[in-house]
């Protein structure tokens, strides 16, 4: 249910080397969807499954940690505890020093997330696809961060027949598209984490369109992403010092 750690890189340099890491050890993803990392269709395929497997997987990392730095603190007289490199390597995890990376969230998804971060001290990254304005007050975190996905949905089309609208499609839409209005004016601050390549742009124009400040839409792709994965001063401003790969039109 742990994914590999995350790293930074930047894409317009061509070739991925070792000189396009930015930052390294920036995440790690916890998977609540399909069958976790590795595991994709098979154990656990319920969602109650998932959770506890998580669960656990957390809180053998929390027990880790405290053994480890039960020696660390005083190593005289005392075996080291047993090498486990996978547990080891989360530690960061539960000590809030790296983002607990969740993807693929709806509203729904995304509280389950959010109850697993704070049971587990963990500062999440929430990626979320779907419902993020309706769930804008328990998204004002403590700490950890917001990240809007672009998957938004079709405009529905309505009928002269009222009895043949549905009502929930069209509150869906709208609760989806004015996503990045709510949270700004909730004073939740998101990046924009585009899920096509080819027009990544769509979606922020989608969000300026239903309300949401042109300031915000811009720090949520430059300046905001930049402070959360401690960039600041590499990227995220176009400005002499700084990286950039810059199209001009």
């Amino acid at each position: 249910m742990l994914g590999p750690r995350a790293c930074v890189v930047s894409t317009g340099q061509g070739a991925l080397n070792p000189s396009v890491i930015l930052a390294e050890g920036t995440g790690i993803p916890i998977s609540l969807s399909g069958g976790g990392f590795g595991f994709e269709g098979g154990y656990p395929n319920s969602l109650m499954g998932r959770i506890a497997f998580a669960r656990q997987a957390l809180t053998d990392v929390e027990w880790h940690d405290r053994l480890l730095r039960r020696y660390e603190a005083s190593p005289t007289g005392q075996a080291r505890p047993t090498r486990d490199p996978d547990l080891e390597a989360a530690r960061s995890l539960v000590r809030a020093e790296t983002f607990a990376i969740f993807d693929r969230l709806d509203d729904q998804m995304a509280l389950r997330a959010l109850a697993l971060s704070n049971a587990h001290g963990l500062q999440p990254l929430l990626v979320i696809a779907s419902g993020a304005g309706r769930i804008t007050d328990a998204l004002s975190l403590r700490r950890g961060a917001v990240a809007l996905n672009d998957r938004l949905p079709s405009k529905p089309k309505l009928d002269e027949n009222n009895d043949r609208n549905s009502l929930s499609a069209v509150l869906n839409y709208f609760n989806d598209v004015q996503a990045g209005a709510e949270l700004d004016r909730a004073g939740v601050p998101f990046v924009y984490a585009p899920a096509s390549a080819s027009s990544p742009l769509d979606g922020i124009r989608t969000y300026v369109a239903a309300g949401l400040n042109p300031d915000a839409a811009l720090a949520a792709m430059t300046a905001r992403p930049a402070a959360l994965l401690g960039l600041s001063r590499q990227v995220g401003k176009v400005e002499k010092g700084f990286l950039a790969n810059l199209v001009v039109i």
